[in-house]
């Protein structure tokens, strides 16, 4: 099933109205952003297969007083000491727990994506049953009137036959009935 099928009727208002829906749509929004939830979840469940690396640092800067060793006013010795610091770490996975925690955190990701597209379907099945909706109203209506036409010119018609003496008032009045009832 295409992603854009209802593109396939070729009605450029149908459309431009299931663009506004969906872009318009909070329950897409929102199967969207679990979607991005799961994804982020996925990478943090394969991150942790793998060694973490923590690397820190820090510099210090001290005066001294060269007769007592205790900090001593602007002018004195100054010492300056650089610290550097790499931690790694790195669990086995023997029993396979974080392969497991990764496989399902990818069929959850492959669950929040399929409930995203079934809420799409549904905002464009919803929209385009509504179009088709109206527009059979639409020729509904049309028929209606067409028909409504017809029957004014048909009991026009059986007005000037009962007055040219070709037709009864029985049928000026079936065609008076005809025109009421589908009025």
């Amino acid at each position: 099933l295409a992603a854009d099928w209802w593109k396939a009727y070729g009605e450029p208002g149908l459309d431009t109205l299931v663009e506004r829906s969906l872009a318009a749509s909070l329950d897409l929004r929102l199967a969207a952003a679990r979607v991005d939830e799961t994804a982020v979840a996925l990478g943090l469940a394969r991150s942790a297969q793998w060694p973490s690396v923590d690397l820190g640092g820090n510099v210090t800067r001290s005066r001294s007083s060269l007769l007592t060793g205790q900090p001593a006013s602007p002018g004195g010795p100054e010492a300056t000491s650089h610290r550097l610091v790499l931690n790694t770490s790195f669990e086995l996975d023997l029993w396979g727990r974080l392969r497991d925690a990764t496989r399902a955190a990818q069929e959850q990701l492959l669950v929040s994506e399929h409930a995203r597209d079934t809420v799409r379907l549904a905002v464009v099945g919803g929209v385009v049953q509504a179009w088709f909706g109206v527009r059979s109203l639409d020729a509904q209506l049309q028929a209606v009137d067409t028909q409504l036409r017809l029957r004014t010119e048909s009991l026009g018609l059986v007005q000037r036959r009962v007055a040219g003496g070709l037709a009864s008032a029985l049928d000026q009045a079936q065609a008076e009935a005809a025109q009421a009832a589908l009025q």
